[in-house]
């Protein structure tokens, strides 16, 4: 995986440098994680929604970087922070403490314009 991106794909470079570099956090923080260094529901409890996302989108990349280099190995503690995350979200997807009151914040009225209304009535609520 040359990072020299060639003329033609200089974008296609570009976008495969970000993918590895945030590839690579999500790796480091996945190790912090499986070797206690961060409490475990703390770092669930903050970032689960993020890195369950993040996953979603490098997905692809991850399986390619597995696929070429014949490493099955690498970028796992991603994979493992992000299955722990998608797990996190399944078992209870609010995080917010029982008994809060809201506060039901509203998509600005310039923004709903620019949105469907049957979304807009979706985050309103």
């Amino acid at each position: 995986l040359n990072d020299q991106p060639s003329v033609e794909n200089a974008r296609y470079g570009e976008a495969r440098v970000a993918a590895r570099l945030v590839s690579n956090i999500y790796e480091n923080l996945g190790t912090l994680v499986k070797r206690n260094i961060f409490d475990r529901d703390l770092f669930l409890d903050t970032y689960s929604f993020i890195i369950a996302i993040a996953w979603d989108g490098l997905e692809g990349f991850v399986a390619l970087v597995r696929a070429t280099t014949g490493q099955q190995s690498i970028y796992e503690n991603f994979e493992f922070i992000a299955t722990l995350s998608k797990d996190h979200l399944a078992a209870d997807p609010v995080t917010y403490p029982r008994g809060v009151r809201r506060l039901n914040p509203r998509v600005p009225t310039i923004a709903a314009k620019l949105l469907d209304s049957s979304s807009v009535r979706d985050v309103a609520r």
